[in-house]
């Protein structure tokens, strides 16, 4: 399924594709993607076919990648679940940037290889390893980020 946001007096509004404001960036959410949505994807946006692959690929490894008109970021993020034998697992979620806005997020690291026009770097420490405590700790604070980025 393919969501469009934009923003509108400092808030997030879901927008429809033919209505959206075109001097406005606009935020292509695909989650749960069917074979229509990668062709839209790849028609309608460019996205090569590998990339979607690899983004959808549960094995996938955490990598940046520099394609002609967008970069690719493909990272393994923890998920929580308290009620597994493991209280949480990684899993992939792909980034794909066209030169507007950049987050980063961890280790106070910036990327100088991805342009942008704004860059947020949150210094969150990575709760690899750490306890379920402190992971928690960490996915309320992305959370508190990007409701700060909402308001404004």
């Amino acid at each position: 399924m393919i969501t469009y946001w934009q923003q509108e007096n400092g808030r997030f509004v879901k927008t429809e594709w033919d209505e959206r404001d075109k001097s406005q960036n606009t935020w292509v959410d695909a989650r749960s993607v069917t074979r229509e949505d990668i062709r839209i994807l790849q028609e309608d946006f460019g996205v090569e076919q590998d990339t979607i692959l690899d983004i959808l690929d549960p094995d996938e490894l955490s990598r940046i990648d520099k394609e002609d008109n967008y970069t690719i970021t493909i990272a393994r993020i923890p998920v929580f679940d308290p009620t597994g034998d493991i209280s949480y697992f990684t899993a992939p979620i792909g980034v794909i940037v066209y030169p507007d806005i950049v987050i980063t997020m961890g280790c106070n690291v910036h990327c100088p290889n991805i342009p942008c026009k704004e860059r947020y770097d949150w210094g969150l420490d990575d709760p690899t390893g750490k306890s379920d405590e402190e992971f928690i700790k960490t996915a309320n604070k992305i959370k508190e980020k990007i409701l700060e980025l909402q308001r404004k």
